[in-house]
């Protein structure tokens, strides 16, 4: 009997069963790097993380490509959506992604797009991508400016810009002719000019929104030359999409308490696109710290049968390139995973690795493998005494598929049925 791929629905639908064996998965965005001169390795070789070292040693440990093939580079969304076991033809678009997990509310067979800040010299190029990053304060008086723009040329499409989170923001588009296949505008790298968009079928819908797109962007510039004193000049969009729901997380893998830990609206997004709770960090001072993400993260273990944390801020410190930020991060993580270990009982499973890397030395997506450390009752511990990229090359996991990477933890902690008996 031949199973492809498509098939193995049948497989989670008929051979899944419940377990009381909990998991906690951290999900340490964009950690893996690659070798820099300055560190003799990478960001996280060089970094000081005794409790994260002793759980690859007491455990197994192996790498992830982030998408069906090797080494090719893929969006938070996506890669996100894989590690949680969805193949990569379910994603709805970032934007949609982003307005769900800001709380809101799209109407039906609308589409949502990305959308950044970002600054242009005087030649129209990219000087920064995210405006400086912006205050979401400052971002949000100037969103509320673009809400305003007049655009009777295109009177069939309505629009609305929701702001999201800091630079970041969503373009709604409504009507009869409003279309998702279209390019983005964002050309993803600085010195280059921001990109026209294109239809992506020779449906007149697509013409239609795409044309809106341009007239949007341009009208935004012209906006944002008007009595503004921050470095967000222009906007660039990105990952438009329609909002189609799949099968629950519930549903699929019977964990009856996921639940999903996030402060930024793209990942809480993905979580309610699958329907799981979505929790903030609480601040326990005036700024939320990553101490405060770990601290809330042990409060949930209790009460869900799988914690999910998303940890942002390696990610953040690669696309600015700065390695020595990132390696201080990431011993800072290590010196809180106690507070996650010290919570967890002695049969549940603990996952920790990331959706994709951000090399400091390329300031963007790679599709460098990704080590992965998992420590539980069922996993074959191996010899690797190290959580790196080059030490996790020798563990008893393997190399394999992000998409793969639930089979793991269901078979891990008894979740899965003998197939074909």
């Amino acid at each position: 009997m031949e199973i492809k791929d498509k098939d193995w629905n049948y497989y989670y639908k008929f051979y899944i069963r419940k377990s009381d064996y909990k998991v906690i998965f951290i999900i340490l965005d964009g950690m893996p790097d690659i070798y820099v001169k300055e560190l003799n390795g990478t960001p996280l070789e060089a970094a000081d993380t005794p409790n994260l070292d002793k759980l690859a040693e007491e455990g197994a440990n192996g790498l992830i490509y982030p998408t069906h093939e090797a080494h090719i580079p893929i969006g938070s969304g996506p890669a996100h959506l894989a590690l949680l076991g969805y193949e990569l033809d379910k994603y709805p678009g970032r934007g949609s992604l982003e307005a769900l997990g800001a709380g809101i509310e799209v109407p039906q067979g609308s589409v949502v797009a990305r959308i950044n800040f970002a600054s242009i010299d005087e030649n129209g190029l990219i000087t920064d991508r995210r405006a400086g990053r912006i205050s979401g304060e400052k971002s949000k008086n100037l969103y509320k400016r673009l809400n305003e723009l007049v655009c009777e040329k295109y009177w069939c499409l309505d629009y609305n810009i929701n702001h999201t989170k800091g630079y970041r923001g969503v373009l709604i588009i409504s009507g009869k002719n409003a279309s998702s296949s279209i390019t983005n505008s964002d050309p993803r790298e600085i010195g280059k000019p921001i990109l026209k968009v294109e239809p992506e079928s020779e449906h007149n819908s697509a013409r239609i929104t795409a044309n809106f797109m341009n007239w949007f962007i341009k009208a935004a510039q012209e906006e944002l030359s008007k009595d503004n004193p921050t470095k967000a000049n222009a906007i660039v969009t990105r990952g438009a999409g329609y909002l189609r729901f799949l099968e629950s997380f519930t549903d699929r893998y019977k964990f009856e308490k996921p639940v999903f830990m996030s402060s930024y609206p793209l990942y809480s997004g993905v979580a309610r696109f699958l329907r799981i709770d979505v929790k903030r960090p609480e601040k326990t001072g005036s700024k939320l710290t990553l101490k405060d993400k770990f601290i809330t993260g042990s409060k949930l273990i209790k009460d869900h049968d799988m914690t999910i944390l998303h940890i942002k801020d390696p990610d953040i410190a690669g696309e600015d390139g700065d390695y020595i930020m990132k390696k201080e991060i990431l011993e800072e993580i290590d010196s809180y995973i106690p507070f996650i270990t010290d919570n967890m009982d002695k049969d549940d499973t603990i996952i920790i690795t990331s959706d994709h890397s951000t090399p400091c030395l390329m300031r963007e997506h790679s599709g460098h493998p990704i080590p992965l450390l998992m420590k539980g009752p069922f996993v074959r511990v191996d010899r690797v005494k190290k959580f790196s990229e080059l030490d996790c090359i020798h563990g008893s996991l393997g190399t394999f598929r992000a998409i793969k990477l639930m089979n793991l933890i269901l078979m891990s902690t008894k979740r899965l049925k003998t197939f074909m008996p």
